[in-house]
């Protein structure tokens, strides 16, 4: 049985009528969303250990808390998490679900202090420390003693890594590195759970060994005594402050002042410095990239988690909110049923599910690749590197466009906290910055397709992402309502935009230096990588869809759901499907109106489509998007706790007011 429906009695009588009769099997639609009838399960399961943990059940409202008093509420309920994730002996599978934002926002509504120790600190260890390493540190991370950050961003560099200036130099007289920050510009900024919460963090660092630079390396560094907490001598570290959102995350500062490290805290999977200072370079240069990888691939998996409870909020209340002059029968029409409501709402739901299955076929390809790496082949880690870059872009740049058109299109209940929709907006748009800044990660995507479409790397592999570009160019003709014309036509458009700024860039560079040439195509560059990326989401989910054995009901709903992305993507970028994709005015004027037939279509399917993403109500936690649908009753029970509402007349009111008067 679904989680969601396992206590539901009463519902919005409008909300009934669109539960009545789904065209198509609920749970199937669930199972296609997880990846799996088994994965379903899992999930299922997983929620339901931390819906009901003890230390996890009984939630309370953080609105009118202090920041120390948030602080210590989500640390207690992050703290219980790792506890539950021990207790239960759980898979990388099942903790990837506890540490999802859909369960998170629950756990720890302001943000997990922790998060960073376990999506980052802990892979960082497992894929970049050798044997040894891995078995000395292991053991105390897992029965917390050892709590970690990954500390890479400094005050004055973010995504530029080898513009990180803390530097470690190797002393073989003492066999050990001296870490040290050479300014303030140069403290290590932003780390979550830096600020107060932990005492070890993966330090990226400048290499230094017989006076030579080697480059950016990774080393494991003790910044709080494990007993007392205080911070170790010549280490300065503290909270960075308040944010726009997630401000328990407990982001920090570092800042080193000649700290001594033991040589053997350096992770050496993929480089060596020996105890003479001799140094083994790594295979791969970008071989120490793996958990900015994994992170950024499952920061496009968390967003759109969050989009999707979004999108839940949104389709529920649009059902139940009334508005407008009353209709034959008496009742204001559902907003829903307003043309304007639909182009808010609709598309996002379709890209819920075409996002959510591109994204989980990269986070597969990932798992495979990072097998690879670990074996010695990294012949596939330059592919992985750019379409991760651009894919996290892209996706957060979608949810967190597609997470603000959702708030609007509940008007201003859509503005109160409450609703969860500015909570969750503000998690999704963090994701356009942090674990690399949009636009650079965008062209690092653009520098790999540039090479790949001059033929200055070895040909893709079957299968890459990349063939298009060194293939004729997919002449299908366009026609609305053929959903492989529209990835044609996606596809020509990323051709198209690759391969003229590639000359653009060719041709520049015989009259001007490199980074000048560069910086003349920046804005077709980051247009090119997004176009590729867009190429990617629709090749991929159009596979997904086709490798389906779903039932029939379920095929000719993702058809539908693919052919309003599509047509969605098409509206928004009209200029580019005339220019590149083969489009004619005539056919732009013809998807805008198929468009709006497209989301007439999927209006009754909704609510079943939103149920399909299977989300508890206190995963939800939100006023308007409740599965009941009981929005005004939670409102105005939602207001009354508010602390100025304890007393009729405020002492504050006296305070500052009457004295002035």
């Amino acid at each position: 049985m679904s989680v969601i429906c396992s206590d539901r009695k009463w519902q919005h009588p409008d909300l009934a009528v669109e539960r009545a009769s789904p065209a198509f099997d609920i749970e199937e639609m669930t199972n296609f969303v997880d990846g799996g009838k088994d994965k379903t399960e899992m999930k299922r399961n997983t929620w339901s250990k931390v819906l009901n943990h003890p230390e996890l059940r009984n939630t309370k409202a953080t609105e009118y808390m202090s920041h120390e008093e948030k602080y210590r509420y989500n640390l207690s309920r992050a703290t219980a998490m790792l506890k539950l994730i021990d207790e239960e002996g759980m898979d990388v599978n099942e903790i990837s679900k506890v540490m999802s934002h859909t369960v998170s926002g629950f756990t720890t509504p302001d943000g997990n202090p922790l998060a960073v120790h376990q999506v980052m600190f802990v892979p960082t260890l497992m894929n970049q420390a050798d044997d040894e390493q891995v078995s000395r540190w292991l053991g105390d991370v897992f029965n917390g003693t050892i709590v970690g950050t990954y500390a890479q961003t400094e005050l004055s560099h973010g995504t530029f890594v080898r513009g990180l200036r803390t530097t470690a130099t190797y002393d073989p007289a003492s066999r050990t590195f001296d870490l040290h920050t050479p300014d303030v510009s140069a403290a290590k900024w932003w780390p979550g759970g830096l600020g107060t919460t932990a005492n070890h963090a993966v330090v990226m660092a400048q290499l230094y060994t017989d006076g030579q630079p080697r480059g950016i390396h990774p080393f494991m560094v003790a910044i709080r005594d494990r007993e007392t907490h205080r911070p170790l001598p010549g280490i300065t570290v503290g909270e960075i402050g308040p944010k726009l959102g997630q401000n328990t995350l407990n982001n920090g500062y570092l800042l080193f002042d000649h700290v001594k490290v033991p040589r053997e805290n350096m992770l050496m999977r993929n480089a060596r410095v020996n105890e003479d200072g001799s140094y083994t370079k790594p295979s791969h240069q970008k071989a120490s990239y793996g958990t900015m990888v994994f992170t950024r691939v499952a920061i496009a998996l968390d967003t759109v988690d969050a989009l999707q409870i979004a999108a839940t909020i949104a389709a529920r209340y649009s059902i139940v909110r009334r508005q407008g002059e009353p209709r034959d029968d008496g009742q204001e029409p559902q907003i829903i049923d307003y043309q304007t409501q639909q182009l808010k709402v609709l598309p996002h739901i379709a890209a819920c599910y075409v996002l959510r299955a591109s994204t989980a076929r990269l986070w597969e390809h990932h798992t495979h690749v990072t097998s690879e790496v670990r074996g010695g082949d990294t012949a596939l880690l330059p592919e992985l590197h750019a379409t991760a870059c651009c894919l996290k872009a892209l996706v957060t740049q979608d949810c967190s466009e597609a997470i603000e058109a959702l708030r609007l299109s509940c008007g201003g209940h859509g503005y109160m906290t409450a609703s969860r929709l500015p909570a969750l907006y503000a998690y999704a748009t963090a994701g356009a910055t942090y674990e690399g800044e949009n636009t650079v990660l965008l062209l690092q995507t653009a520098r790999y397709l540039v090479k790949q479409a001059g033929g200055s790397h070895a040909p893709p592999a079957a299968g890459s992402a990349v063939t298009y570009l060194s293939r004729p160019a997919d002449d299908t003709p366009f026609a609305v309502g053929s959903p492989a014309a529209y990835v044609a036509a996606v596809g020509r458009v990323a051709r198209g935009r690759v391969t003229e700024v590639a000359a653009a860039l060719q041709a520049d560079r015989q009259t001007m230096p490199e980074p000048d040439a560069w910086n003349q195509s920046l804005v077709q560059l980051v247009a090119a990588a997004l176009a590729h990326g867009r190429y990617f989401v629709v090749r991929e989910f159009a596979e997904v869809v086709s490798q389906q054995s779903s039932s029939r009901a379920i095929q000719q709903m993702l058809e539908l759901l693919f052919s309003v992305y599509l047509a969605h993507a098409v509206s928004r970028a009209e200029g580019d499907f005339i220019t590149y994709g083969g489009l004619t005015p005539s056919d732009i004027r013809l998807n805008r109106r198929h468009l709006l037939r497209l989301l007439a279509e999927l209006r009754p399917h909704m609510i079943p489509l939103t149920d399909a993403f299977d989300l508890p109500d206190r995963l939800i936690n939100s006023t308007l998007g409740a599965w009941d649908g009981d929005v005004y009753r939670r409102m105005f029970e939602q207001a009354s706790h508010s602390p100025l509402n304890t007393d009729e007349v405020p002492a504050s009111f006296h305070q500052a007011m009457r004295s002035k008067l």
